[in-house]
């Protein structure tokens, strides 16, 4: 899955990518969230009992300035989360938990979705 996003930079504003797994009868949500936390750096959360759990083998990267507009690329594997920002690539988080197949993503926040490809 590859996900091309512009996120509006807005001081405090989140953004969230939620993985959607298909199983027998009804669909489970992976337990897994991006959040960009007041337009400065990106993280990975992952959410076990409404814990929130930050990978701490992982690093964070500082983005531009709230005032300005960055692109986010995703391209999630069966081993993780690669990112890159304004084409370059910043940081790769790998899964928490087993990957299953992708039913869906949902995407969450205030963005512009450029390129949605699977």
């Amino acid at each position: 899955i590859h996900l091309s996003a512009s996120p509006y930079a807005i001081m405090g504003y989140n953004v969230q990518f939620k993985l959607y797994l298909s199983q027998e009868k009804n669909y489970k949500m992976v337990p897994l969230e991006i959040h960009n936390i007041y337009g400065r750096d990106i993280r990975m959360y992952s959410y076990n009992n409404s814990i929130a759990l930050v990978n701490v083998n992982s690093t964070s990267t500082v983005l531009t300035y709230p005032d300005y507009t960055i692109t986010l690329d995703i391209l999630v594997t069966d081993k993780g989360y690669q990112f890159y920002t304004n084409k370059t690539y910043c940081c790769f988080y790998p899964h928490y938990l087993h990957f299953e197949p992708v039913k869906y993503l949902g995407v969450y926040g205030y963005m512009q979705i450029y390129e949605l490809s699977y």
